[in-house]
């Protein structure tokens, strides 16, 4: 087959008053900047993203690839028209100029939104078959947290969606993508059934190396092995997304009417059951301080500053664990990665050994989220550009700007943050090495991240505890005002009832 292979990306925090730009997806940070033509091949070479686990597998089965584009744009708020409107462009005009394909790949998140549309992913599909037509193949990789619609899924032929958090498999579900593209030609893909799961989960809660996630992707494994079943995909959904298709969904595709639809109520009742078991285990910063004392651990204790993760959106800047931090008299504990351009520059003007006087972060707008004004001294200076050595990242090259490590000075504690020029929600260890500093020597590490988090320091630490600061990146749902989610849904497992507004869902 001849194949294009195109990508528009976005986990879209509709409480975030960030607006996502065209420069947001032009912009090297975590993952590399816009890429057209070959350069997805070169630039991906090697990483765990799912564009360049397709573009393997297809080699390595004989088919031909024609790379339009690839693009991701940090998590935040909605994606402005004007952005929408000019990658839209890029794309179509991209897979119209790659001649005759006999199918077409994309590499989604499944959770965008835009000034515009709800359904980010839904309008893109909506503009392919409107240009390209129903009948030309089309497959899709998707993030484990993407929101799907009805008329997504009506319009996309096969996908696959991520089955790890951490996302360990990226590379895999593209990989995964490729091997479905190919049943679908043999025809053994013809039937689909979709069912929206009515309790939001929030990404707290979403880690698939707890229950009760382990057991339910063990059983979607046992499912999906049914006869006339082809595949089972759980998307566990972005819930700090207020649209109606918010939330977790199932997608089972297979040769077989009835078993689809039977799988596909099966698994939903192991999904029903299993809401009671989760359990987000959220505590204050005061909290986490007295039980990581009682820990008596040898080993760093990890601190997950959840509600604050740029990786989902939020401004990665807020000063509340570090003002408890302060207060509560914490020893040995170092934050990562607080956000604040300014106080970089500040940093590096005054040089290692300077002591500064800083209103450091707080720059979100949200009036009660404001800076923590205080004293630090300059501990070391970096550019921000470091290469990612865990098992999520490996390969990565990261560029966040001038970094710094700061300590603040005060008598009754031993308080440092490391801080960064661009939002970096802190998921691999080789952000310390780049500072000169060795995560092992502190007691408690502060990580402005969820979940991602995980994969790198589960193996240096025998206790995370998530904590619930202010932060853009709401997890207690069931304190959100929406207003456009569809109507009953619970805020949360066994959280309340939403019933929507007259005139919504």
């Amino acid at each position: 087959m001849r194949i294009a292979v195109a990508s528009f990306q976005h986990e879209t925090n509709t409480f975030s008053p960030r607006p996502t730009e065209y420069a947001d997806y032009q912009q090297e940070d975590s993952w590399p900047g816009l890429l057209l033509g070959e350069e997805v091949c070169d630039v991906l070479a090697g990483l765990n993203i799912a564009s360049e686990g397709f573009i393997q597998a297809a080699r390595q089965q004989g088919h031909c690839i024609v790379p339009v584009n690839w693009c991701s744009a940090e998590p935040g708020g909605k994606v402005t028209d004007s952005t929408f409107e000019k990658i839209m462009q890029l794309v179509l005009n991209g897979i119209r100029q790659a001649g005759p394909i006999d199918a077409l790949f994309l590499d989604l998140h499944g959770a965008m939104v835009s000034d515009s549309y709800d359904d980010g992913e839904g309008e893109v599909l909506r503009r392919v078959r409107a240009v390209f037509g129903p009948q030309l193949p089309v497959v899709a990789s998707l993030d484990f947290h993407a929101n799907l619609s009805a008329a997504f899924v009506e319009q996309v032929d096969a996908m696959a969606i991520y089955r790890t958090y951490p996302h360990l498999d990226m590379a895999d579900t593209g990989a995964r993508s490729l091997a479905l593209l190919e049943q679908l030609q043999a025809e053994q893909i013809s039937h689909k059934a979709f069912i929206q799961i009515p309790y939001l989960i929030p990404l707290s809660s979403q880690h698939t190396g707890s229950e009760p996630n382990v057991a339910l992707f063990s059983a979607l494994a046992e499912l999906e092995a049914t006869p006339g079943i082809s595949n089972i995909e759980f998307a566990m959904g972005f819930p700090a997304a207020d649209i109606p298709d918010s939330g977790a969904s199932i997608t089972v595709f297979g040769s077989d009417r009835e078993q689809v639809e039977v799988v596909c109520q099966q698994f939903y009742a192991r999904v029903l059951a299993a809401e009671t078991h989760y359990s987000d285990n959220l505590m204050s910063t005061s909290q986490a301080l007295k039980t990581a004392h009682n820990l008596h651990s040898h080993k760093p204790v990890v601190l997950a500053d959840v509600q604050d993760n740029s990786g989902a959106g939020a401004s990665s800047d807020t000063t509340g664990m570090l003002a408890d931090l302060v207060a509560g008299g914490a020893q040995k504990a170092v934050i990562a990665v607080l956000t604040d351009p300014a106080a970089a520059v500040a940093a590096h003007r005054a040089g290692v050994g300077a002591v500064i006087d800083l209103a450091l972060g707080g720059q979100s707008g949200v009036a009660e989220l404001g800076p923590y004004n205080g004293r630090f001294e300059v501990l070391a200076l970096g550019d921000g550009n470091f290469t990612c050595v865990g098992e999520m990242y490996a390969g990565c090259e990261v560029k966040i700007g001038p970094m710094a490590l700061l300590k603040v000075v005060a008598d009754n504690c031993d308080v440092q943050v490391m801080i960064s020029t661009e939002r970096y929600a802190c998921t691999d260890l080789a952000v310390y090495s780049h500072l000169g500093i060795d995560p092992l020597e502190y007691a408690l590490l502060v990580v402005k991240s969820t979940v991602h988090f995980r994969a790198a320091f589960e193996p240096i630490s025998d206790h995370i505890l998530s904590v619930a600061a202010p932060g853009l990146h709401p997890c207690q749902l069931g304190e959100l005002n929406y207003q456009k989610l569809r109507s009953h849904v619970r805020l949360g497992p066994c959280g309340p009832l939403h019933i929507a507004a007259t005139g919504q869902q």
